[in-house]
């Protein structure tokens, strides 16, 4: 499977409707690599963590592999100070020793943590921080959540074997880092309308293709979930934002 190409059908879906991440994170960054600075956003996706790394000051360069979300990424970050290449984790095409930041947003799981150690550490100057970051779901926190869990399980049968790219993260993280690295955590709890998690579900690179009937099942189960927990029309997306930071050297 080329990971690379999982998202090119949901790109649009992926820039409207993934979550944010909390401006605590990007504060958290500004202060261990203030402002002016150059960060390279690696697997940028179509720029979500991009545009806060923006709007905190950096110049930015989003490193993404995938055509059409670099597409999106254009569209959504057009700036003087952001730049978008063609590259991934492993081989960025940056240059030697020139990222003040580096960092990589809910896609550690897709990378080879070796190789691309060893890029980052070509990239980033001698004081360079690499963070990465990403948002888990609490699905135990709620009863909403709790459903959520049981629709992706019982409606999203690649749900199942997604999974294991995601298990042992921390441990993984924590190996990329050898031991040196600062850990920050904070809460992501973000309010949706039944447009948004329908569009949510459908960025998913293991939501069931369209036009089937697995995916007609899976979206009306999801309209159900949604009736059953909403207030005032909404739902609250119930998530963690987890943020590892360090020196490759």
């Amino acid at each position: 499977m080329d990971t690379t190409l999982l998202f090119s059908d949901v790109a649009n879906a992926y820039a409207a409707y993934r979550p944010s991440y909390p401006n605590e994170i990007f504060h958290k960054l500004h202060s261990l690599v203030p402002t002016p600075a150059f960060a390279v956003d690696i697997a940028a996706g179509t720029g979500i963590f991009s545009l806060g790394l923006q709007q905190s000051g950096y110049s930015v360069t989003a490193v993404e592999p995938n055509a059409a979300m670099r597409t999106e990424l254009v569209k959504a970050n057009a700036s003087a100070t952001f730049t978008v290449v063609n590259g991934t984790a492993e081989n960025s095409g940056i240059s030697e020793h020139s990222a003040d930041l580096i960092t990589i947003a809910q896609a550690f799981h897709w990378v080879d943590p070796q190789v691309t150690r060893t890029e980052f550490q070509r990239v980033g100057t001698r004081a360079c921080i690499t963070a990465i970051v990403w948002n888990s779901r609490n699905f135990s926190d709620t009863a909403f959540m709790r459903d959520y869990r049981a629709l992706l399980n019982d409606f999203a049968p690649a749900y199942r074997s997604m999974k294991n790219h995601w298990s042992n993260l921390n441990d993984r993280v924590q190996a990329f880092f050898q031991g040196k690295y600062d850990y920050h955590q904070s809460a992501n709890i973000i309010p949706v309308t039944e447009n948004e998690m329908i569009g949510n579900l459908l960025s998913l690179s293991y939501a069931p293709p369209s036009a089937t009937p697995e995916y007609e099942r899976f979206i009306q189960q999801a309209r159900n979930i949604f009736d059953k927990h909403q207030q005032d029309g909404q739902v609250l997306f119930d998530l963690s934002t987890h943020l590892y930071t360090g020196r490759l050297i």
